[in-house]
């Protein structure tokens, strides 16, 4: 498991002079706790003894679990200014952990790529008008790479961030919170960097403070203990093949402002998720539930938030332990392992595309071993036509007793009112990467049934923030959004095509942009090789302009080198009827 709820601790100290200072904290041992250094500063640092012993009341702090109303006094440990980082001693009236509850793993970021963390604090944002503060469970992503200098953990939330107030930070409150990779404690929320958005905090990594002699002996915690903590996880499906579990978002970079129509990806999660929580605790009950099947499949259209649906059911079952991201077979590095250590769950994307790897996982799910952590198959597809009953016959129907009902995202769920509330995050969201954002006039109309999908709300909400001036009323709405899209890909394509290689201008680009959209070539020499069917390409004179090319559309879209993925261009965006040959 993550974290225990009976073990997350609310932080209050009230100065002789100013205002009080509420922080987050989290219960390591029956009578310690871990938090931010600047919620107790200017307390005096103790000895256990004098805190059990409750000698004298000045320089105390006030903590209570979360759910519970009565205070108990608290005095300050250990101190790292430096870390920002404290360790609070609780009094002898504190009340006892319940039965089982499990102290805290430890852990050390390793490697660079994301990893999924949660923390559960009491940020500014949840006061209530009685002053009281609710608990708030932030989920996000750590970009390892970010702040080493400084020793800091840079996370990149994926929770709706808070609104900002009017002074300070709208995240003041949840410095103290303990960051959990899974199982394991890697860091404590310290700071909201002000010279980001409120979709950013840092963390101080705990490795580096136990590795100081005198925090470990406190808690009797050897920095040598800890344990690597990496997205590399991969599980040997087969002799042959293994697939590593990517994390179910990746982190927003800059260059992604320049290339707006990328925004609209759902790997990035940039419109903050909303709506869709009976779902959203179906697929959890799904996962927790011991006798229930270990197969379930989302259906629905091209844009209908499949994606998304999975990427934070994947984020809320990180909060509780489990490991979960995207089956990725050809991602490299990583120990193959026969099974997981811990509970896991597993989305396999355009599950119609990937019949075969989706064979011998239901193969490996079906013989698992009692005892072993279960795994759960959570497939995406747009269908069952056909691939279905494929994997059926491969399985010997495995897949039929494996399978829980479907969820179904069907065409027409977003309510004109919600159709409106979609637009406006997107907007925001948007503006927040796009260089010099165009503000909307007024409110926009989206009574069209087009707009019941929701990918096509957030396309006209990116249009308008850059620029675009798209109707939302009259015929084929579907259509002239699209359209307006692709043209703006059109003149990204004409902006970046290298130059000195034989072209018939915008035909051989979208011919280019379709090969590599349609096939998916899994490298780029097999890419260049794919684009011989197009005539300018095809004489063996032309292979360098090929591998040119090939070069280009992996910069351009570099899922366009993944197999099995319909991610490539925006050729590909929201189908069935609408979908049109644009040649």
């Amino acid at each position: 498991m993550g974290f225990d709820r009976h073990r997350v601790m609310e932080v209050f100290v009230k100065p002789v002079n100013g205002p009080g200072r509420v922080g987050s904290g989290y219960r390591v041992t029956e009578t310690a706790v871990l938090t931010v250094g600047h919620v107790v500063t200017g307390l005096p640092v103790r000895e256990q003894a004098q805190v059990t012993a409750g000698e004298g009341d000045a320089g105390r702090c006030e903590l209570r679990p979360l759910g519970e109303r009565a205070w108990t006094r608290g005095s300050v440990l250990w101190r790292e200014e430096s870390a920002d980082v404290a360790l609070i001693g609780l009094a002898g009236d504190v009340p006892p952990l319940p039965p089982g509850s499990p102290g805290p793993r430890w852990g050390r970021v390793d490697g660079v790529e994301p990893i999924a963390v949660s923390a559960v604090g009491f940020p500014w944002a949840q006061e209530r008008p009685d002053r009281v503060r609710d608990s708030e469970q932030l989920f996000g992503f750590i970009a390892p790479v970010t702040t080493v200098k400084a020793g800091l953990c840079a996370v990149t939330v994926q929770t709706a961030a808070p609104a900002g107030q009017a002074s300070g930070s709208p995240w003041a409150g949840m410095s103290g919170a303990a960051l959990f990779a899974g199982p394991f404690l890697v860091g404590v929320v310290v700071i909201d960097p002000a010279r980001f958005g409120a979709d950013r905090v840092v963390a101080a990594s705990v490795a580096p403070l136990l590795d100081g002699a005198e925090l470990g002996g406190l808690l009797e915690v050897s920095a040598d203990g800890l344990a690597g903590v990496g997205p590399r996880l991969r599980l040997a499906v087969t002799a042959e093949t293994s697939l590593a579990l990517a994390p179910p978002y990746r982190a927003a970079t800059p260059r992604l402002g320049r290339e707006p129509t990328r925004l609209l990806l759902p790997e990035y999660g940039i419109v903050p998720f909303a709506g869709r929580d009976g779902d959203l605790v179906t697929l959890e009950e799904w996962c927790v539930n011991g006798t229930a099947p270990a197969l379930r499949l989302i259906t629905g259209a091209g844009g209908s938030g499949k994606t998304r649906l999975a990427a934070e059911a994947c984020v809320r079952m990180a909060g509780q332990g489990w490991q979960a991201g995207i089956a990725d077979p050809k991602a490299p590095g990583g120990r193959a392992q026969l099974e997981f250590d811990r509970p896991t769950l597993l989305v396999i994307d355009d599950a119609d595309l990937n019949v075969p790897l989706l064979a011998d996982l239901v193969h490996a799910v079906s013989y698992w071993p009692p005892g072993i952590p279960p795994v759960r198959l959570l497939l995406l597809a747009r269908h069952t036509t056909g691939w279905w009953d494929t994997l059926n016959q491969r399985t010997s129907r495995a897949v039929a007793e494996l399978a829980d009902p479907t969820l179904e995202l069907r065409d027409g769920e977003l309510t004109p009112a919600s159709r409106a509330d979609q637009h406006t995050r997107a907007l925001a969201a948007f503006a927040a990467h796009v260089p010099d954002p165009v503000t909307p006039a007024g409110p926009v109309r989206l009574a069209d049934p087009a707009f019941a999908n929701p990918l096509l709300v957030h396309m006209h909400a990116l249009l308008t923030v850059c620029g675009a001036q798209v109707p939302t009323t009259g015929d084929a709405i579907r259509e002239r959004i699209l359209d307006a899209v692709l043209d703006r890909e059109r003149d990204r394509w004409a902006a970046t095509f290298p130059t000195g290689v034989p072209t018939g201008g915008a035909r051989t680009r979208q011919q280019a942009v379709t090969v590599a959209t349609l096939l998916a070539p899994p490298t780029e020499n097999t890419a260049a090789q794919a684009m011989t069917i197009i005539d300018e390409f095809a004489p063996d004179a032309a292979a360098g302009a090929r591998a040119a090319v090939a070069t280009w559309m992996r910069e351009l879209y570099p899922a366009a080198t993944r197999p099995g993925s319909r991610r490539c261009a925006p050729t590909c965006w929201p189908s069935n009827s609408s979908r049109r040959a644009r040649s």
